[in-house]
């Protein structure tokens, strides 16, 4: 045994060593550099407090500015290449042969096979399947539910006391629960009568559990995480919000049997929702599994709430920081007669809001949801003079752009009317501003997610002054899995007098 032990002892460092020696030979052949990776651990070291404070996309960006705009970093033994170059992102997103990456696959217990995991042939029939319940055409007839669920917000809103402040997120996460069930579902959920809802707790722990597993070489090991407390406790959200997509798709298949005794009925012409679309539908001439339409129902779910009530709070907290900006806002809203309540909003009046457009867009800029886009290419590539070995992450950072002085003049300022400049492409690459992604993964309910917003934008704003709940109150960008604000968004709102 002594000598084994000794034998071991003696080759633990050689080993090392020849790793170290295999690292630096890699780095030659992709062709960039990043900081010094520390064997064994990688460059977590340098990440580490980053790590813990949940600031990794701060930290990305500083070190384009240190290593270029290109570079590596290891997490662990694995290797990942980080990008803000729009050539290489113009490469990326615009070939099919780079398709989403092992990074993901910490949602596969949850997400299934759904569009933001899907690829190849999959992906493409789904999303081909998927895209009528998004049609321009289709958009306009959701607004009357935009508008329902948004006054059921504002009544809420309405019986809280003027000097309270009130943290708007979760009641915005809710509010977008609403929408997304009832809009995309055909459900009605009540997520706004209900402060505690579980569903929405759920998600926000699951998608810790993400962020937790990505920059851990204990948690990233399925081995480990399944007999973890946090594993276990994510098998029991997963399988919460399981049960609870499948009784949605239960209850509507049931209501579709009911209103035509042959089968389903044929799809509302007027408004086809998305399960709608999906119990109707077949692939191969087979119906869709019900696991198939719970992986979309989960999907869109997420999707659909998360990123929108975590951006409605961000575009709360601009027009509540900026009391210039808000009164623009306002007064474009006067100027179009849409200030007036007695008859209901079009997409096209929201639509003719220009500088109100500017204001989602310029926060969508400064606080994008998603702070980078991982994906791999199914072989070896090579992009001008970087080399891609199959298989390898590559990270689109999204924030690094939109915080990049190269593209956006005064970048950490919050300035809606920068949008009104003509910038030609040579000025400024359209992929250097991905707040929905681009190219063959662009997010299929962007039209949607930025009408709903210029919905509620409207109705707030005309029952209420919107200030900051104190007066030195400024979020705490933080990331899990997506960005969101550390100590949330703290409002007040006042009754507008007109």
């Amino acid at each position: 045994m002594l000598p084994l032990i000794v034998l071991l002892l003696s080759l633990g460092p050689f080993l090392l060593l020849l790793n170290y020696f295999k690292w630096e030979a890699e780095d030659r052949k992709i062709g960039i550099s990043g900081p010094r990776s520390t064997l064994l651990l990688g460059n977590i070291p340098d990440l580490w407090k980053d790590i813990k404070n949940k600031t990794v996309f701060k930290k990305a960006t500083e070190l384009c500015d240190e290593f270029g705009d290109t570079y590596r970093l290891r997490i662990g033994s694995k290797l990942v290449i980080l990008t803000r170059d729009v050539k290489i992102i113009e490469n990326i997103i615009h070939n099919p042969k780079f398709v989403k990456s092992d990074d993901y696959r910490f949602s596969r217990d949850w997400l299934g096979n759904g569009l933001i995991r899907s690829s190849g042939e999959h992906w493409h029939k789904f999303r081909k399947l998927i895209t009528p319940a998004f049609h321009f055409k289709i958009l306009e007839r959701f607004v009357a539910v935009f508008e329902e669920q948004t006054d059921v917000l504002i009544q809420n809103l309405k019986e809280l006391c003027e000097d309270r402040v009130v943290d708007v997120v979760p009641i915005f996460h809710a509010f977008a629960l609403d929408v997304i069930s009832e809009s995309a579902m055909g459900v009605k959920l009540n997520s706004q009568s209900d402060p505690d809802n579980k569903f929405l707790q759920a998600t926000q722990e699951l998608l810790h559990f993400m962020g937790m597993r990505f920059f851990s070489l204990l948690h990233s090991k399925d081995w480990f995480w399944k007999n973890c407390p946090s594993g276990k406790r994510e098998k029991e959200q997963i399988a919460y919000i399981h049960n609870f997509v499948d009784k949605i798709i239960d209850n509507r298949r049931t209501e579709l049997l009911v209103q035509n005794g042959d089968g389903l009925r044929e799809m509302d012409k007027e408004r086809p929702v998305l399960l709608d679309i999906l119990l109707k539908s077949e692939l191969d001439g087979k119906p869709l599994s019900n696991e198939d339409i719970r992986a979309e129902v989960n999907t869109f779910m997420f999707a659909g709430h998360e990123t929108t009530g975590t951006t409605l709070g961000f575009l709360i907290y601009v027009l509540a920081k900026y009391p210039e900006v808000q009164k623009k806002v306002f007064q474009e809203i006067c100027d179009l007669n849409l200030h007036v309540k007695t008859s209901p909003l079009t997409m096209r009046a929201a639509n003719s809001l220009i500088y109100a457009e500017n204001v989602i867009r310029e926060t969508l800029r400064l606080y994008p949801i998603l702070s980078g886009a991982h994906k791999k290419c199914t072989e070896d590539i090579r992009i001008g003079n970087l080399f891609i070995p199959a298989n390898v992450s590559v990270v689109t950072l999204i924030y690094a752009n939109h915080h990049n002085p190269k593209y956006f003049e005064n970048p950490e300022k919050f300035d809606p009317d920068r949008w009104n400049k003509e910038i030609s492409s040579e000025e400024r690459n359209p992929l250097a501003y991905q707040p929905f992604s681009a190219g063959l993964r662009n997010c299929i309910g962007q039209k949607y997610a930025v009408l709903e917003l210029k919905v509620v934008m409207i109705k707030l704003l005309r029952e209420f002054h919107i200030e900051l709940g104190y007066e030195d109150f400024t979020v705490d960008m933080a990331q899990s899995s997506l960005l969101y604000s550390r100590n949330g968004v703290q409002i007040k709102f006042r009754k507008r007098q007109l």
